[in-house]
């Protein structure tokens, strides 16, 4: 596995854990009284997470097509 191979799957998976910790986090263990500070938060945080897991994913695919 080469080094880029290996920052582009590190990067995919730190920003799906972040997506994923966050949603997961507001959508259930957040209590009701902080959804409201958490909505701008989250409106905030999540698009460039989507967009980072989507780059890196394209980049995962891109390194392993490489090497085939």
């Amino acid at each position: 596995m080469d080094a880029a191979l290996v920052v582009a799957l590190f990067r995919h998976f730190t920003a799906t854990m972040a997506l994923f910790g966050a949603s997961f986090f507001a959508a259930v263990l957040a209590p009701a009284s902080l959804a409201p500070a958490l909505a701008p938060l989250l409106r905030r945080l999540v698009p460039p997470l989507a967009l980072l897991a989507f780059a890196s994913a394209l980049a995962w695919l891109v390194f392993v097509a490489r090497d085939m």
